[in-house]
């Protein structure tokens, strides 16, 4: 988790007092800024219109026009006028804004959970390209991105309930495939165990059995557990999560155990660390399989920590085979 913070930090991190546009998603969608409802007009609407045309004509010529008439098509222009919610918009949990991003249709839904502090546009490339297969779901946890805070209490547990809130809501229905990375990781886990029907499959974007992992480190003097916790630039939202770092770190003390399909990439070249450090997490991750056998583990030496942005493809291949995997069990 700490070697999360950088890359959340670098310039084309934009933080939580911008508006962000999502130009690529406004095609034929509603068209506005996060949480505004703008919308353009549905099929319906544009039928209902095409109708008035027609019967109005396109001349300019003067008719004489039956009031009842045009007054009937205005209603029913009125009751076919739709408003689809916006992709990229702000859900209403505990009477706090969240910032969400909701793309595409079809089940499964992959539901992508970021890093330490980071927002939900670490995993936009990738995100766009599964909205092309099946809905997708992202957000910014709370504090964090556009985001307002919802509790400050930032345990996983605390942090699992309010995805689940969140979720219900706004009505992304289970089941989930849970793409983590880092920090999400715990998340991903602790969802899981708090609500097991929900969850078809996992892909864990460098991230598994981090309780040994960062231990390990620890023991090994390459990290010092003072490096745990906020620095002097965090934002009130990022203080929050980050004062639970250590105690998110070593919360689980059981092994990861499922029958669910999970893929596990690994960063294992020089970008994603020293040499020790790689080699200590190649070791730790390697047993992340012990209670789930069925793991694929795919190691890359061209991705740093964050293998969604520097080789997308590889994050995208493995949530098509998972999500291939789970519509193949659904119909057995």
């Amino acid at each position: 988790m700490v070697h999360c913070r950088a890359r959340c930090r670098e310039k084309y991190y934009l933080s939580h007092k911008r508006t962000v546009v999502w130009d690529s998603l406004l095609v034929g969608r509603a068209s506005h800024s996060p949480g505004h409802l703008t919308c353009a007009p549905s099929p319906a609407t544009a039928h209902t219109s095409a109708l008035v045309a027609m019967w109005l004509g396109t001349d300019t010529t003067p008719k004489k026009v039956d009031m009842k008439i045009v007054l009937t098509f205005t209603v029913l222009l009125l009751l076919t006028i739709g408003c689809e919610k916006p992709v990229d918009r702000f859900a209403t949990v505990d009477g706090k804004k969240v910032h969400i991003l909701d793309r595409g249709t079809g089940e499964p839904t992959v539901v992508f959970l970021t890093g330490l502090i980071c927002p939900l546009e670490h995993f936009y490339t990738v995100q766009s390209q599964i909205s092309k297969e099946t809905r997708t779901f992202s957000y910014d946890r709370s504090g964090l991105g556009l985001s307002e805070i919802i509790d400050t209490v930032r345990t996983y547990d605390h942090v699992a309930n309010e995805l689940e809130k969140i979720l219900t809501s706004e009505g992304i229905k289970a089941p989930y495939v849970l793409v983590a990375h880092s920090y999400g990781g715990g998340l991903a886990r602790q969802y899981y165990k708090q609500f097991p029907d929900k969850v078809a499959g996992f892909v864990f974007v460098d991230c598994a059995n981090d309780e040994i992992f960062l231990d390990s480190l620890v023991q090994k003097r390459i990290i010092s557990l003072d490096s745990f916790g906020p620095d002097s630039i965090a934002t009130k939202g990022e203080a929050y999560e980050m004062n639970y770092e250590r105690e998110n770190i070593y919360w689980f003390k059981e092994d990861f155990k499922t029958e669910l399909p999970v893929h596990l990439l690994v960063a294992a070249g020089e970008r994603a660390g020293s040499e020790e450090m790689i080699k200590t997490k190649v070791n730790t991750y390697r047993h992340f399989d012990k209670q789930a056998p069925q793991m694929k583990i795919i190691y890359t030496e061209h991705s740093g920590h964050h293998i969604q942005r520097d080789q997308p493809e590889l994050v995208v291949k493995s949530i098509k085979e998972i999500i291939d995997e789970v519509r193949q069990q659904s119909y057995r």
